[in-house]
Parts: C-alpha cells; structure tokens; sequence
C-alpha cells in the first residue's frame, strides 16, 4: 500500500555488518544492497516453457543451504511464512520481512493467518501461535499520515516487542 515497507527495510540493512551473508528473496526485485558486499538476491519464478515456477517458500528454505546470517523476504503474503519462521527458530536470527497489517496486533493474526492458508492445517494452533512467538521479536508498524497541506508522510506509527511464548 505504498507505506514505505520496503524503504524501511532498505534502511535497516544500513545496521548490518558488511561482513555477515544477507540474502533477499522478493516476487519482484525491489531491495537494493550494493552497500553489502555479501549478498545474493533470489527471485521467483513464473511457470515458463519448459521451466517450472520457483515460489518464495522453495527460494527461502534453499536460503538455509547457503549459509546466511541474515534472510530478508520482501512481502510474505503466501506459504513462504512457514519457511521464514522456520528459518528464524533454527537459529537464523536477524531475519525480517514486510507484511501488510494496520498494527502489530493485526500483524501477529495476519501472520497466523498465512501460516494456516499454507496447508499446514494438520499442525494445532497452540503450536502454531507458540512458533510465531518464539521467531518474531519485534514488530514495526509503518502508516502513512496525511499532512495539512495534502501531501502524504510516511513515519513509523509503532514499535513492539513481541514477549514470549504462548
């Protein structure tokens, strides 16, 4: 929704260690790191003649096989949620990714949400909700505020701590 997601994102990398591996992997290539001189972009792929398609979820668990310190995922909008959290409670700290929810609140549910979509359906809730828990330490809302002048401003609307398991 053009709030900025992906700018934030960008930013933040400004924090890594140029010595750690980053690898991103995006739908469409928007994450730009020239500033680390470690890093591979993966990116999915449609179905093509004679190729089959290569999904965000595939793209993140062959992330594991490439040593990274980090895995930073665009926008997680399908199954590549089970990956990403996965990854993130087997010991690959420092992960991020971008999701569209208003507050952090709807961003723990909408991350419950891709999580179940993904046919995981045979795994409880409770485990579930106790995996999100343990992988996700803070939440970042971005919102796009509306200035008096009608231009639009982008700022981070809230900063959370994600506390222990459920």
């Amino acid at each position: 929704r053009s709030t900025g997601k992906t700018t934030f994102l960008t930013a933040l990398t400004a924090e890594i260690d140029p010595g750690e591996r980053v690898i991103t992997v995006e739908d469409t290539p928007e994450l730009q790191l020239p500033h680390l001189p470690d890093w591979v972009q993966l990116v999915t792929r449609e179905r093509a003649e004679g190729a089959d398609p290569v999904i965000m979820a595939d793209l993140v668990r062959h992330t594991l096989r490439m040593r990274p310190k980090r895995i930073l995922l665009g926008e997680a909008r399908g199954p590549e949620m089970v990956a990403i959290l996965e990854a993130m409670n087997t010991g690959h700290d420092g992960c991020m990714f971008t999701v569209h929810a208003d507050d952090a609140f709807k961003t723990l549910q909408r991350v419950e949400t891709l999580y179940l979509k993904s046919n995981m359906s045979n795994v409880p809730l409770f485990a579930i909700r106790r995996e999100i828990a343990s992988a996700l330490n803070i939440i970042i809302n971005i919102g796009v505020f509306r200035k008096p002048d009608g231009t639009d401003l982008r700022r981070v609307k809230e900063i959370n701590y994600v506390a222990g398991n459920v």
